[in-house]
């Protein structure tokens, strides 16, 4: 899930708002100085077959087999990471629909990846009711089987000594009810599935950058196992940084894939 925020991360972007947010202001409708680079200026790189260390040179559409080849990059379930799905989404996705979208984003990811899953990746969705109310499983922001944890209970004394929530409340509650609305996705390792949520009563309409995002995960989990302590930090420094690797690869290969939707990929709107 992009979406991380500790209270570490609010302090620091409001102090970064406090110290910097009148050279922002500056910025804003201005013009670029045409000898700074900017990310604008530089064409997205395209990826490239066993460019890496261990990295597997993709498939051709001749080698897909309609089996769940492990050893295959670019090719899931038979469908290609060149092919073109044959439905659009304006009417929504049907559970069908999106396993074809899955399979297609999985062989995609693979190729831009340069290393292929090892198993599928289930995806389900949830409204943004059920999303909030935690029905879809976990429990409850810092909690631990009902009880806060020391660094959750430290959160809370901070922002109650700021006078931003009060003693009936926490910290993360909070956060979650500010920005919860802007998560549109996540991958659960305990569960092994990704959960994407989507609006009450509408047709499913899926962002398949989100998609491909949280399909990292999953491939991360696979080869890595994101439940082992080690992928938990001691303190919250320690959880941002592990943050930072993990939903670093996740935006890399995101931005990747959409580079690649804008420029030579058929993808749904």
């Amino acid at each position: 899930m992009r979406r991380v925020h500790t209270l570490s991360f609010v302090l620091a972007a409001v102090a970064l708002l406090a110290v910097g947010g009148g050279v922002a202001a500056a910025d804003v409708g201005g013009v670029a100085d045409a000898s700074s680079p900017t990310l604008a200026s530089e064409p997205p790189q395209p990826a490239t077959a066993a460019s890496g260390p261990g990295a597997t040179s993709s498939a051709t559409p001749a080698t897909c087999d309609t089996g769940d080849n492990t050893e295959v990059v670019g090719c899931w379930n038979g469908t290609h990471y060149e092919d073109e799905l044959s439905f659009d989404q304006d009417d929504g996705l049907t559970e069908e629909e999106l396993e074809a979208l899955t399979h297609l984003t999985m062989a995609r990811v693979e190729h831009i990846r340069e290393r292929p899953f090892r198993e599928g990746v289930p995806v389900e969705t949830v409204t943004r009711a059920e999303f909030a109310n935690g029905s879809m499983g976990g429990g409850g922001a810092g909690e631990t089987n009902g009880s806060l944890s020391a660094s959750q209970r430290w959160n809370d004394q901070v922002w109650e000594a700021l006078f931003v929530v009060g003693e009936d409340t926490t910290a993360a509650a909070e956060i979650d009810t500010v920005f919860g609305g802007a998560v549109s996705g996540f991958y659960s390792p305990a569960q092994d599935r990704i959960v994407l949520v989507v609006p009450e009563g509408e047709a499913v309409q899926i962002d398949p950058s989100t998609l491909a995002h949280e399909l990292v995960h999953g491939m991360q989990d696979q080869y890595h196992d994101l439940t082992r302590p080690r992928y938990v930090g001691a303190t919250q420094d320690g959880d941002l940084a592990v943050d930072g690797i993990v939903e670093g690869e996740a935006v890399h290969i995101e931005e990747r894939y959409a580079a690649r939707c804008a420029d030579n990929w058929s993808c749904l709107d």
